[in-house]
């Protein structure tokens, strides 16, 4: 069982199909409680969503203004909950069985501390060790059992054991990658990968279409979210079982 994180902060026709996608994708057998985190100081969200509660699963709604994701994951290990808990963000469109994968993955190697859950070529190169081969596009798509690829450091959609964050050092906000990165840079012992074979999970802020880029645009100018590399028809792999799924 896993605790799952949803963190929605600004961007509402984002979250709009993002929750709808994790409301459908996900195995609710295997949720112990699902948060959903939501900025009450930006009046869209509030006044323009509406947030459906599957059925056992507790979904919490947090007022106030949290800032960066790394202040909501170090609430969340402030307080009582499961082993395992995921953090899925608001642009985030996850696969049907994502979560199946993701947790026999961790089941199957109890020495994994995160699992990442990004697609390949949706992220910056991450920092690399001389000593560590950084997981290719190749590798991380290489057909198989499930099962994860390590590397330095993971981004921040994935599962996490919280026994990994026992001890003094805490992240802090709004350094490297909203800090989560420097944090794994400063604890070489904590055990971090990609999931292999790859999810087709893919980020609506990098979709190179209507009507996802002009949202993008529209979110960037508000400061709802940074500027990344977009996604490049190589990559539409991972978003043609959903444009299929929602045209039809």
């Amino acid at each position: 069982m896993i605790d799952l994180l949803f963190l929605a902060s600004g961007r509402p026709e984002f979250t709009r199909a993002s929750l709808a996608a994790l409301l459908a994708n996900t195995n609710w057998a295997l949720v112990n409680e699902f948060l959903v985190i939501r900025d009450k100081a930006i009046p869209e969200v509030d006044e323009d969503l509406f947030f459906p509660e599957p059925s056992s699963v507790t979904t919490l709604l947090f007022p106030g203004r949290w800032g960066s994701p790394v202040a909501i994951m170090n609430w969340h290990l402030s307080q009582s909950g499961a082993p395992i808990f995921a953090k899925i963000d608001n642009d985030v469109i996850v696969p049907p069985g994502w979560l199946d994968q993701c947790v026999e993955v961790m089941e199957k190697h109890p020495d994994l501390d995160l699992l990442g859950i990004e697609p390949p070529d949706s992220r910056k190169p991450h920092f690399s060790q001389p000593d560590k081969e950084q997981p290719t596009r190749a590798l991380e798509l290489a057909p198989g059992p499930a099962r994860y690829v390590p590397c330095d450091a993971i981004g921040g959609i994935g599962l996490m054991r919280r026994s990994a964050f026992d001890g003094p050092d805490e992240m802090f906000p709004h350094s490297t990658y909203g800090g989560f990165t420097d944090w794994q840079l400063r604890h070489p012992e904590v055990t971090r990968g990609w999931i292999a074979p790859a999810l087709k999970l893919f980020l609506l802020d990098r979709l190179p279409m209507a009507p996802w880029q002009v949202y993008s645009r529209e979110y960037i100018a508000r400061g709802w979210q940074r500027k990344w590399r977009d996604y490049t028809e190589k990559d539409s792999h991972l978003w043609e079982w959903w444009l299929k799924k929602t045209l039809s």
